[in-house]
């Protein structure tokens, strides 16, 4: 899912391109610091380049390899429904690595995350329906006169809730 092209910035500084693309997690550091040639003459290393597949993460020149690792170890371990939640968190909060790690550490509880709701009207209906927010057997008739969008509309309001155009989206 993580995809860094990491180069020897000594190198890099005497006019020299040295570097190689790895998949994270890694789990041999020393093998890539060798072949692209970090040493004891060459210390230093930067991230000329990166690819993410799904999250709008920045990743810096110089962010900690380890805390890469532990992202992309904990992205690894995702159950597919986990995975589409964060994916919609992200479209709703710009997270940095360490809110992402503290996100997954927590699995995602910090995040209420209902897919397949596009707007006010299927949120207010979804809560009355699937979350069975009233019941709709002893209300008789009168249940056909809720107005899910205005009820969903407050729901919104209330908890912060955001559309992504595929779930809602707020914080716990």
């Amino acid at each position: 899912m993580i995809k860094i092209w990491l180069g020897n910035l000594g190198k890099y500084n005497e006019g020299e391109l040295i570097g190689e693309w790895v998949e994270l997690p890694c789990y041999d550091w020393d093998e890539v610091k060798q072949n692209i040639g970090i040493n004891a003459e060459y210390e230093e290393y930067y991230i000329g380049d990166y690819e993410v597949d799904f999250l709008t993460l920045k990743i810096s020149e110089y962010e900690n390899l380890d805390k890469l690792d532990e992202l992309a170890e904990l992205l690894e371990n995702l159950a597919d429904d986990e995975l589409n939640n964060l994916i919609e968190i992200c479209k709703v909060e710009n997270l940095n690595i360490d809110n992402l790690i503290e996100t997954l550490e927590n699995k995602l509880s910090n995040w209420k995350v209902i897919q397949d709701i596009a707007d006010e009207s299927d949120l207010g209906y979804y809560m009355v329906n699937d979350m069975e927010l009233y019941d709709l057997e002893s209300m008789g008739h009168l249940a056909n006169y809720i107005d899910y969008e205005a009820l969903g509309n407050d729901i919104n309001l209330e908890r912060g809730g955001t559309f992504t155009g595929s779930a809602w989206v707020c914080r716990n």
